[in-house]
């Protein structure tokens, strides 16, 4: 990634530089949603292989914890108790997210 000294920088290099962050920006909380996505469907694989609901109760676990905030946060999901209930009841259902599918399927982007 190349680097602008911003001190003498002309409005349109500020902006170059403002769009560069802003994509950035965008593509790290694309990763952390990856991640989250990825929480989901170990919850509920494990939900299935077990045929109970340790996933989901391991999956709140981590939602509440220190990382799985800080996680939910940087994915731009609010970690709250009710977001929290709809990524537990989503689990319960036991249907993969896409991403998961893809990747069993061994499709690639």
């Amino acid at each position: 990634m190349e680097r602008l000294n911003m001190s003498h920088a002309t409005p349109n290099a500020t902006q170059r530089q403002n769009d560069i962050a802003a994509e950035q920006a965008l593509r790290s909380q694309a990763l952390f949603a990856a991640i989250v996505m990825t929480a989901i469907d170990d919850a509920i694989t494990e939900n299935l292989d077990r045929k109970d609901s340790s996933g989901t109760r391991d999956l709140k676990l981590w939602a509440h914890s220190d990382d799985g905030q800080e996680i939910l946060n940087l994915a731009g999901i609010d970690p709250s108790e009710r977001a929290i209930d709809k990524m537990a009841h989503f689990v319960d259902l036991g249907v993969k997210t896409t991403v998961s599918e893809m990747l069993r399927k061994g499709v690639r982007k």
